[in-house]
């Protein structure tokens, strides 16, 4: 299991706590990495503490077969998905994409091998611009 949670600092430049470019840096907030890597016991899993997470690289959760539904609603800020967000998630068989309608950017992989998900609502995603 290897979580890194990274807070971007502001540039030199708007250093001022006043600064609205200051403030804007300090809310970036991104996951870096696995965030959960096979982790097949995990039945549920409450993700309110990343309400702030604005991008994932390197992806997300990875081989979480325990996990029967995910509520994605505290991942409404996503802008950015960096190769890989759901792999080998097997245990999932529904899963509500609309919060993550502030989505323009995947890069690499985005659901891959959650095979048991009968049926996907994909226009959530509609504001994807760059795959």
């Amino acid at each position: 299991l290897f979580f890194f949670l990274m807070t971007r600092l502001p540039p030199r430049s708007t250093l001022s706590s006043s600064s609205a470019a200051s403030d804007v840096y300090k809310r970036q907030t991104e996951i870096h990495g696995d965030f959960l890597h096979g982790c097949t016991g995990l039945t549920t899993l409450d993700l309110s503490p990343l309400s702030q997470v604005t991008r994932v690289h390197f992806g997300f959760l990875f081989y979480c077969t325990g996990l029967t539904t995910l509520d994605l609603s505290p991942l409404s800020q996503v802008t950015e998905v960096h190769t890989g967000f759901l792999l080998s998630c097997t245990g999932l068989t529904t899963l509500d994409l609309s919060p993550l309608s502030q989505i323009t950017v995947v890069y690499g992989n985005f659901l891959v091998g959650c095979n048991h998900i009968t049926s996907l609502d994909l226009s959530p995603l509609s504001q994807v611009r760059e795959i």
